[in-house]
Protein backbone atom coordinates (compact mmCIF):
# COMPACT_ATOMS: atom_id res chain seq x y z
CA UNK A 1 0.00 0.00 0.00
CA UNK A 2 1.55 3.28 -1.12
CA UNK A 3 -1.28 5.68 -0.28
CA UNK A 4 -4.88 5.86 0.93
CA UNK A 5 -7.21 8.85 1.32
CA UNK A 6 -8.85 7.92 4.62
CA UNK A 7 -7.64 6.15 7.71
CA UNK A 8 -10.90 4.44 8.70
CA UNK A 9 -10.09 1.20 6.84
CA UNK A 10 -7.77 -0.04 9.59
CA UNK A 11 -7.03 1.55 12.96
CA UNK A 12 -3.49 0.15 12.75
CA UNK A 13 -2.83 2.26 9.64
CA UNK A 14 -3.56 5.38 11.73
CA UNK A 15 -0.55 4.74 13.97
CA UNK A 16 2.55 6.90 13.61
CA UNK A 17 5.75 5.43 12.22
CA UNK A 18 7.52 3.25 13.48
CA UNK A 19 4.41 1.68 15.10
CA UNK A 20 2.33 1.65 11.86
CA UNK A 21 2.64 -1.70 10.06
CA UNK A 22 3.21 -2.01 6.33
CA UNK A 23 0.12 -3.12 4.40
CA UNK A 24 0.12 -5.60 1.50
CA UNK A 25 -2.66 -7.03 -0.67
CA UNK A 26 -2.44 -10.55 -1.99
CA UNK A 27 -4.17 -11.78 -5.16
CA UNK A 28 -3.83 -14.77 -7.46
CA UNK A 29 -1.45 -17.62 -6.73
CA UNK A 30 0.09 -16.16 -3.58
CA UNK A 31 -3.37 -15.55 -2.09
CA UNK A 32 -4.44 -19.06 -3.08
CA UNK A 33 -1.41 -20.56 -1.31
CA UNK A 34 -1.86 -18.45 1.81
CA UNK A 35 -5.64 -18.10 2.32
CA UNK A 36 -7.33 -20.43 -0.18
CA UNK A 37 -8.71 -20.54 -3.71
CA UNK A 38 -10.94 -17.64 -4.81
CA UNK A 39 -9.79 -15.44 -1.95
CA UNK A 40 -7.88 -12.18 -1.54
CA UNK A 41 -6.06 -10.94 1.54
CA UNK A 42 -4.66 -7.88 3.20
CA UNK A 43 -1.55 -8.46 5.28
CA UNK A 44 -0.07 -6.22 7.94
CA UNK A 45 3.60 -6.67 8.88
CA UNK A 46 6.10 -4.73 10.94
CA UNK A 47 5.29 -1.96 13.40
CA UNK A 48 3.12 -3.11 16.32
CA UNK A 49 2.62 -6.49 14.63
CA UNK A 50 6.37 -7.18 14.86
CA UNK A 51 6.45 -5.89 18.46
CA UNK A 52 3.85 -8.46 19.41
CA UNK A 53 5.27 -11.48 17.63
CA UNK A 54 8.53 -10.89 15.79
CA UNK A 55 9.54 -9.71 12.33
CA UNK A 56 8.00 -12.70 10.51
CA UNK A 57 4.53 -12.29 12.08
CA UNK A 58 1.71 -11.03 9.87
CA UNK A 59 -1.95 -10.21 10.50
CA UNK A 60 -4.10 -11.58 7.67
CA UNK A 61 -7.60 -10.36 6.75
CA UNK A 62 -9.05 -12.44 3.93
CA UNK A 63 -12.31 -12.81 2.06
CA UNK A 64 -13.77 -14.31 -1.05
CA UNK A 65 -13.61 -12.12 -4.15
CA UNK A 66 -14.99 -12.31 -7.66
CA UNK A 67 -15.26 -9.89 -10.57
CA UNK A 68 -18.77 -8.50 -10.99
CA UNK A 69 -20.80 -10.00 -13.83
CA UNK A 70 -22.05 -6.49 -14.69
CA UNK A 71 -18.66 -4.74 -14.64
CA UNK A 72 -15.35 -6.68 -14.61
CA UNK A 73 -13.55 -3.66 -13.11
CA UNK A 74 -15.60 -4.17 -9.91
CA UNK A 75 -14.47 -6.75 -7.38
CA UNK A 76 -17.29 -8.13 -5.18
CA UNK A 77 -16.21 -9.14 -1.68
CA UNK A 78 -17.98 -12.02 0.08
CA UNK A 79 -17.68 -14.33 3.12
CA UNK A 80 -16.28 -16.15 4.86
CA UNK A 81 -14.21 -13.34 6.35
CA UNK A 82 -11.15 -14.42 8.32
CA UNK A 83 -8.84 -12.43 10.56
CA UNK A 84 -5.77 -14.51 11.35
CA UNK A 85 -2.31 -14.26 12.87
CA UNK A 86 0.36 -16.04 10.91
CA UNK A 87 3.72 -15.52 9.32
CA UNK A 88 4.82 -13.78 6.14
CA UNK A 89 4.17 -15.56 2.82
CA UNK A 90 5.96 -18.83 2.26
CA UNK A 91 5.96 -19.97 5.88
CA UNK A 92 4.85 -23.52 6.56
CA UNK A 93 3.45 -22.52 9.97
CA UNK A 94 -0.34 -22.61 10.20
CA UNK A 95 -2.27 -19.40 10.81
CA UNK A 96 -4.30 -18.95 14.00
CA UNK A 97 -7.84 -17.73 13.37
CA UNK A 98 -8.89 -14.83 15.57
CA UNK A 99 -12.30 -14.18 13.95
CA UNK A 100 -14.20 -15.98 11.20
CA UNK A 101 -17.60 -14.72 10.05
CA UNK A 102 -20.04 -16.14 7.54
CA UNK A 103 -21.66 -12.78 6.72
CA UNK A 104 -20.82 -9.12 6.28
CA UNK A 105 -23.14 -8.26 9.19
CA UNK A 106 -21.46 -10.72 11.57
CA UNK A 107 -17.98 -9.51 10.66
CA UNK A 108 -18.99 -5.87 11.04
CA UNK A 109 -20.58 -6.67 14.42
CA UNK A 110 -17.32 -8.34 15.51
CA UNK A 111 -15.61 -5.05 14.59
CA UNK A 112 -18.10 -3.04 16.72
CA UNK A 113 -19.69 -1.41 13.65
CA UNK A 114 -23.06 0.33 13.92
CA UNK A 115 -26.36 -1.34 13.10
CA UNK A 116 -26.41 0.77 9.90
CA UNK A 117 -23.03 -0.68 8.90
CA UNK A 118 -24.16 -4.21 9.76
CA UNK A 119 -27.18 -3.81 7.44
CA UNK A 120 -25.19 -2.31 4.54
CA UNK A 121 -24.66 -4.37 1.37
CA UNK A 122 -21.49 -6.33 0.67
CA UNK A 123 -18.36 -4.34 -0.10
CA UNK A 124 -17.37 -3.69 -3.70
CA UNK A 125 -14.08 -2.30 -4.94
CA UNK A 126 -13.75 -0.63 -8.33
CA UNK A 127 -10.37 -0.86 -10.02
CA UNK A 128 -10.09 2.65 -11.48
CA UNK A 129 -6.53 2.28 -12.77
CA UNK A 130 -4.45 -0.83 -13.36
CA UNK A 131 -0.98 -1.34 -14.81
CA UNK A 132 0.23 -4.82 -15.65
CA UNK A 133 3.94 -4.36 -16.33
CA UNK A 134 5.21 -6.60 -13.54
CA UNK A 135 7.06 -5.37 -10.47
CA UNK A 136 6.38 -1.68 -9.82
CA UNK A 137 2.97 -1.68 -11.56
CA UNK A 138 0.31 0.49 -9.92
CA UNK A 139 -3.30 -0.31 -9.05
CA UNK A 140 -5.81 2.27 -7.84
CA UNK A 141 -9.08 1.07 -6.31
CA UNK A 142 -12.05 2.74 -4.62
CA UNK A 143 -14.61 1.14 -2.28
CA UNK A 144 -17.87 1.95 -4.04
CA UNK A 145 -20.44 0.01 -1.99
CA UNK A 146 -20.81 -1.57 1.42
CA UNK A 147 -19.71 -0.59 4.91
CA UNK A 148 -20.42 3.17 5.22
CA UNK A 149 -17.26 3.65 7.30
CA UNK A 150 -15.10 2.76 4.30
CA UNK A 151 -17.19 3.60 1.20
CA UNK A 152 -15.24 6.19 -0.78
CA UNK A 153 -11.85 5.05 0.50
CA UNK A 154 -9.21 5.02 -2.26
CA UNK A 155 -6.08 2.88 -2.23
CA UNK A 156 -2.94 2.98 -4.37
CA UNK A 157 -0.95 -0.26 -4.38
CA UNK A 158 2.35 -1.04 -6.08
CA UNK A 159 3.22 -4.57 -7.18
CA UNK A 160 6.33 -5.95 -5.53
Amino acid sequence: LLWYNKSDFSPLLKLPSPLRPDSYQYFGKIAEREVGEGRVAQGLVGGVVALSGGSKKELWLSSGAVASKDDPSVLEIYPPFRFQLGETPGSSSPKSTIVESESDADFRAANARTVEAQQAPKNEYEQVYLENYGSGSLRVSVITKGDPVIVGDMFVHQKV
